[in-house]
């Protein structure tokens, strides 16, 4: 799954380098994206935590592409009934 993005200066930092939290929804959206479509039916998903360091930055009219890659499926459903 991937994706790509053009950022624009409402996306950006007073500086004009994208925003940590629009990586951060990017990430999430194509991480939710390759997850779903792997997942069995009538599953769902969330994301209850997630964690992200940023080794670079980029600049407004840069195009960003981010891909995900599903590594394991678990479907876990104890949540449901709690106790």
């Amino acid at each position: 799954m991937s994706a790509t993005l053009q950022i624009r200066p409402d996306l950006c930092t007073m500086l004009g380098r994208i925003h940590g939290g629009t990586l951060m929804a990017m990430a999430d959206s194509v991480g939710a994206a390759a997850t779903i479509i792997n997942l069995p039916e009538g599953a769902g998903t969330t994301t209850l935590e997630s964690k992200t360091n940023f080794l670079a930055s980029a600049d407004e009219g840069t195009t960003l592409t981010a891909e995900g890659e599903v590594l394991a499926v678990r479907v876990a459903d104890d949540w449901k009934n709690p106790s």
